[in-house]
């Protein structure tokens, strides 16, 4: 059930309750009972963790360290916010993360499990694309909004609007739908698809569910005109065409050098560099035809290939046209807080206490930060995961983060390697979902959003899995 409910992001009436926790209300729901009554009795029995979530636990250790140490450090006032709350609040969104990680990790332990996973996760996320779809069919195409569908977004989402000529589905806002999709879903769909695997008897002509709900969520993730979602669409759509690309090229040049491809020959080396500066210029070509298209389709992208505007205005000032400006005014603080913190951080939550003292002086002739230090009574906060990660737990909490990134992506690179196909579509499923986090990681800093800490926590739970298969194999 608590994947069922993963597509919806934000519940009011569960969010009073469970005391104005806005991220996948529902899903905690479910999750905190498997939490008290299965996982945490297992740990007492003496069960594991995996080995894969041992950077992730050092880490988890180094910001709680920053986090108290912070209380010997100067840090600025900001209007009303006490700092001891601040930095609990996100702790918590922090262990609801994790602790996702563990139960998608622990509780898919057969293929059983595993299989009805998979099946969940498609009847979800076909629930989901349906009402995006009958969403986007009245803001985008007929651009009227019916009561009824009104009443049901303000029953359903915190955001309690429908955004004008973007859809949100049943989450707060389109970036967060796009987030879902990147995250979650797609690459789910997408490594099943590749892999030619479905969980479903239905077809539409030489169709699986699978690919059909692949191409409605591309669909979707178009609608919420969500940039960062399009660009990390496009890289990890990239990274499967490159695999696809190398693929054709070594079959192509067996034929043309006729002789093993780990013997070094002139005629292999020319073929090779003529290929990939072939491949890269399709790559640039595809890339600028996207930006082409987004100036057509979304108003904020219409100076994008105005590069004279950088001369006239300045970097800072063309990306203001670009509706791009405050994002990089947020990074700038952040980074700036780094510079002054740089070895553990300044704890988690706190780096938006700084924000007056390093925010850039472009930042004062933009509406939205002005906004944020004389209106709004809530915590600025970096918008970008990487700088928020270097300035709350520093070169530190940074590396270990990252180390635990590379040690999942070892996981599903070490999955694919396996002669069993669902291995290998949960081996592409976990690099996918790693290369979106990489992109969309530029947009959202939280850590209390559910679906890379359950992708990735799926790529344990195969693992270990098909580590168990292989080792029955052999003892048989």
């Amino acid at each position: 059930m608590m994947v069922i409910f993963l597509p919806i992001t934000s519940f009011p009436l569960l969010s009073k309750i469970l005391g104005g926790i806005n991220v996948a209300p529902l899903s905690l729901v479910f999750l905190i009972p498997l939490l008290l009554i299965w996982l945490i009795p297992n740990f007492i029995k003496g069960q594991g963790l995996p080995s894969q979530s041992v950077p992730l636990l050092i880490f988890i250790l180094l910001a709680l360290i920053s986090s108290l140490a912070a209380f010997y450090l100067q840090i600025p006032s900001f209007k009303a916010k006490v700092v001891w709350q601040n930095e609990f609040g996100e702790i918590i969104s922090l262990g609801i993360g994790f602790c996702f990680f563990l139960i998608t990790s622990l509780w898919i332990n057969n293929f059983n499990k595993l299989d009805n996973f998979f099946r969940l996760v498609n009847i979800s996320g076909a629930v989901a694309l349906a009402y995006t779809l009958i969403q986007g069919f009245f803001v985008i195409i007929i651009h009227e909004t019916p009561v009824n569908l009104l009443a049901f977004q303000n029953f359903l989402s915190a955001s309690q609007i429908l955004f004008v000529n973007r859809v949100n589905g049943l989450t707060f806002e389109p970036s967060w739908l796009a987030h879902q999709l990147n995250l979650f879903y797609l690459p789910i769909w997408l490594g099943l698809s590749i892999r030619k695997i479905t969980f479903h008897k239905f077809h539409f002509m030489k169709l699986t569910f699978e690919n059909i709900l692949l191409i409605t969520g591309f669909i979707a993730l178009f609608l919420t005109f969500s940039r960062i979602g399009w660009l990390a669409c496009f890289a990890y759509c990239g990274y499967c065409s490159l695999r696809f690309m190398n693929s054709i090229r070594c079959k192509i040049l067996t034929k043309v050098v006729k002789q093993p491809l780990n013997i070094f020959s002139l005629k292999e080396l020319l073929f090779n560099l003529g290929f990939w500066f072939l491949l890269l210029l399709i790559l640039i070509a595809s890339l600028s035809f996207v930006g082409y298209i987004s100036t057509k389709l979304d108003k904020r992208m219409v100076d994008l290939f105005y590069f004279q505007g950088i001369k006239e205005w300045g970097l800072l000032g063309w990306t203001g046209k670009l509706v791009f400006a405050e994002r990089i005014v947020y990074w700038i603080a952040g980074y700036g807080t780094f510079i002054k913190h740089p070895l553990i951080g300044v704890g988690l939550g706190n780096s938006g206490f700084f924000f007056p003292q390093t925010i850039n002086s472009f930042g004062y002739s933009l509406i939205d930060i002005i906004r944020i230090l004389v209106d709004n009574s809530y915590l600025p906060n970096i918008k970008n995961l990487w700088i928020r990660l270097l300035a709350e737990t520093g070169i530190v909490g940074f590396s270990l983060f990252v180390s635990w990134l590379w040690v999942v992506w070892k996981t599903a690179r070490t999955l694919e390697n396996l002669p069993e196909n669902l291995s290998k579509a949960i081996g592409i499923m976990g690099k996918i979902t790693i290369i979106g986090l990489i992109v969309e990681g530029f947009s959202i800093d939280t850590f209390a959003l559910p679906y890379f800490w359950c992708s990735l926590g799926l790529v344990v739970a195969a693992f270990r899995i098909f580590s168990k298969k292989q080792q029955s194999g052999k003892t048989n």
